[in-house]
Order: C-alpha cells, then sequence, then structure tokens
C-alpha cells in the first residue's frame, strides 16, 4: 500500500487507528525515559526469550529421547 493509501485506510478503519495511537504513544514514553532504563528492558525482553527458548529446547529434546513409533522392544534373558 502506497502511503496515502495507508494514512487513508488507518483513517477509516478504528482498530488500524488504535494501533497506530498506541506506536505514537510508545515512542514518546520511550524517548521519555533515559537510555539506561531502556537498555534494561531490552535486556529483561531478551531474557524472557532466551527461558522461553530453553523451556522449548528441553521439550524438543525429550520429544528426540521416545523410542520412535513401530519400534519393537526386544527380549533379554536374564541369568
Amino acid at each position: 500500500m502506497v502511503k496515502a493509501e495507508q494514512e487513508h485506510h488507518s483513517e477509516l478503519c478504528p482498530m488500524c487507528l488504535g494501533i497506530g495511537v498506541a506506536k505514537r504513544m510508545r515512542r514518546g514514553l520511550e524517548e521519555m525515559m533515559p537510555e539506561g532504563f531502556r537498555e534494561h528492558l531490552r535486556n529483561a525482553r531478551k531474557e524472557q526469550l532466551l527461558a522461553v527458548r530453553s523451556v522449548v529446547d528441553a521439550a524438543i529434546d525429550r520429544l528426540e529421547e521416545r523410542p520412535k513409533k513401530g519400534a519393537r522392544a526386544s527380549k533379554v534373558q536374564v541369568q
């Protein structure tokens, strides 16, 4: 979409208008906060994502450890 069309669309669509307002408010708030504060927030978001990644990786590892469907156990003779 061309920029003029996007602006016209956002004037007609309440959802797009709301999103645009929220983005502008966020930018304004970010500019008011010191850089150190913003850096800490970015680092915190990264740590949250890394935590989620570790949970997902653990779940994948558990799936890979399970025997594959159709694999049969063999009998072992115990003396």
